[in-house]
């Protein structure tokens, strides 16, 4: 026994800084307070601790610890388990039995009642174990198949039995109840055959892979083997016609290094000398049926065969290839390959060429001058101006300059079968309006109960239906009906729509039968249009335009002027204006500027699914989508117009 002392600002940091170096807890420490002061600021302490070697120490631990065994080891039973059998030793005097703990996998009955938790036992109790069991040993096999019916395919599972036993456990007070893995029962392996009238029994016959199957029969099984593949079909390939020569008549603009574009460089006509290849059709390869897994054909898709249509100025050299016959423009058009006659004038058109009247492509290098008429029955391109002219065009048009108080009608027939089709288009739509108007007014009685059907209608067309008059008039003035259809459409408008005729109308499929009428004239408008045409123009004011494709404005734009295309008009430039005018077009219209800071009224159109970009809309400047209608109060930017699927306009915008 020794003796130390410890001295710091408080009695618990005093028992604890001697508890940490002699290593025991503060209930075996012995220690006396020898000192204790009181500053203003400041406190110290100091305890004397009373220690014993830790030699003397370890020894009397050892000792109490083997004179306890001692103890146990006279007065406790015992258990161990031999060979999966359970042992018992009995306690000796005043010593407690042993303890046998059941588990998850081991039941315990004790005297033929079943024990969950630990229990004493003693060799007079009869004890029983009963050992989980395994599932029997089972084997499985799924067949599955791809969406074509090409492949399939096998999971295959092998599930052994395993067979446990207790595990021994040498002797001792307390025991849980384990085992341990005494044998393993496989089931039998599939054979080749079984799997094979697996599969016909699931109507799987063709393209059987048999290498793949005999990995089936492995115990290992099989997680997704192919076991069965189909012959793909080889489709036929189409026919190509593989031209020699741009049939693309809307040229592009060559730019410099600096993007600039040079708006002068539409250059000459394309032009092929006799004798020249103009196309040559290279034949599709013949392509092979298939054979799904079940046995059943698949036919191939039979390729698009092209039959050559030539026209004037152009012969076969063999059945796949064409030459030009003459000197001239090669065009593609109405799916025909043919070499037209250019007819070139290096000066301006003017009183002394007389107005232009040409079946083949027009090239004029100077100006069409004041007055002047020019119409031909392909292209016409003008490398300088126009001024109070006229262009007529059954094909593309290009004015590489300026166009001022002019007219241009490219697409020939193609123009009033556009307009027809507008009119019609617009009428129908008023009339499926106009049926579901009637039918909720008549089912809501909202103008009484006994009016009738007729007057309803007649009702919703003078108020809310006006345009719908309007409309069936300028198809009567501007259409002269020839055909028994179109003559029956005629008297339709004017017996059930206009004036008093409305009130002789009894039922909604009256109204119908005009709107199916309709229907049938704008699908033949739409058979009989022909290729659409290109429009170029570098700058357009005062004029008119009209297209049965596109209009492009290559240079500054256009001012007060009418621009109407079937598919898309384009102004180039980002900084080209558009300023005053209708602007319309059925699927896309892409502008730079338009309007002005005077609010000058200038009007952008698309069809209903058709988009509106713009870089800059002032004030009064007016977007209109199908029949939703937008009106800028303020200058913005960045703009995109469009319907979302509701019909509702949507136009994003910043504010400028």
């Amino acid at each position: 026994m020794g003796e130390k002392m410890y001295r710091s600002s408080s009695l618990k940091e005093c028992i604890d800084e001697a508890c940490k170096e002699l290593g025991i807890r503060e209930d075996e420490l012995q220690y006396e307070i020898i000192e204790e002061k009181k500053w203003l600021f400041k406190k110290s302490v100091s305890i004397l601790v009373k220690t014993i070697e830790t030699e003397s120490k370890e020894k009397l631990k050892n000792e109490d610890i083997l004179e306890n065994e001692d103890i146990n080891c006279k007065k406790h039973g015992t258990l161990r388990i031999e060979n999966g059998k359970i042992i018992v030793k009995d306690p000796e005097e005043d010593g407690e039995p042993a303890l046998l703990i059941p588990s998850l996998k081991v039941k315990l009955i004790v005297d033929g009642e079943e024990k969950k938790r630990k229990t004493y036992v003693k060799s007079i109790n009869k004890i029983e174990v009963i050992i989980e069991e395994h599932p029997e040993p089972k084997r499985s096999i799924e067949i599955s198949t791809s969406a074509n019916n090409l492949e399939a395919y096998a999971k295959v599972i092998y599930r052994e039995k395993i067979k446990y036993k207790l595990r021994d456990v040498n002797e001792s007070e307390s025991v849980t109840l384990d085992v341990e893995e005494a044998d393993r029962e496989y089931p039998p392996t599939y054979k080749k055959d079984e799997i094979i009238n697996i599969l016909k029994e699931n109507r799987i016959v063709y393209g059987i892979l048999e290498d793949n199957i005999k990995k089936c029969c492995d115990i290992q099984g099989a997680e997704h083997l192919l076991i069965a593949k189909g012959q793909e079909v080889i489709n036929d390939t189409d026919d190509v016609l593989e031209f020699k020569f741009e049939i693309n008549d809307v040229k592009p603009f060559s730019e410099d290094r600096n993007g600039t574009v040079d708006f002068k460089s539409i250059g000459f006509v394309d032009s092929v000398e006799k004798g020249s290849i103009l196309a040559i059709k290279i034949d599709g390869k013949n392509g092979e049926d298939g054979i799904d897994i079940y046995g059943h054909k698949i036919k191939k898709n039979n390729g698009k065969k092209i039959n050559i249509i030539i026209g004037e100025g152009c012969l076969f050299q063999d059945e796949n290839t064409v030459i030009a016959d003459r000197n001239g423009k090669p065009k593609f058009l109405n799916n025909k390959i043919s070499v037209v006659n250019v007819h070139e004038i290096s000066t301006d058109v003017d009183i002394n060429t007389g107005n232009i009247k040409f079946n083949g492509d027009i090239l004029i290098r100077g100006d069409i001058k004041e007055g002047m008429l020019v119409e031909s029955g392909n292209s016409i391109e003008v490398l300088k101006n126009m001024e109070n002219s006229q262009i007529h065009a059954k094909g593309n048009v290009t004015v590489a300059q300026n166009v001022i108080f002019s007219t241009i009608l490219a697409g020939g027939e193609d123009i009033t079968k556009l307009q027809e089709l507008d009119m019609y288009t617009s009428l129908n739509e008023n009339i499926i309006k106009l049926i579901e108007a009637t039918k909720q007014v008549k089912d809501y009685k909202l103008l009484g109960e006994k009016i009738s059907y007729g007057e309803i209608t007649k009702a919703l067309i003078e108020n809310k239906f006006k345009k719908l008059q309007n409309i069936c008039i300028e198809i009567l003035k501007y259409k002269s009906f020839e055909e028994s259809e179109l003559i029956d459409l005629r008297k339709l408008l004017k017996d059930k729509l206009l004036g008093l005729g409305p009130l002789q109308i009894k039922s909604s499929d009256e109204l119908t039968d005009i709107s199916l009428l309709l229907i049938n004239n704008i699908d033949e408008i739409k058979d009989r249009l022909a290729m659409p045409v290109s429009v170029t123009i570098g700058y357009l004011q005062d004029s008119t335009v009209q297209s049965s494709g596109n209009v492009i404005i290559s240079g500054k734009g256009q001012y007060v002027s009418k621009i109407i295309a079937k598919d898309y008009v384009r102004f180039l430039q980002p900084n080209s204006i558009a300023r005053g005018g209708i602007v319309k077009a059925n699927d896309e219209i892409k502008c730079g500027t338009i309007g002005s800071l005077g609010g000058v009224s200038t009007k952008i159109m698309v069809g209903a699914s058709g988009k509106i970009y713009a870089e800059i809309a002032y004030q009064n400047t007016t977007f209109v989508i199908g029949n939703r209608e937008y009106v800028f109060e303020e200058p913005c930017k960045e703009i995109r117009a469009y319907l979302d699927s509701k019909g509702d306009m949507v136009v994003d915008k910043l504010l400028l």
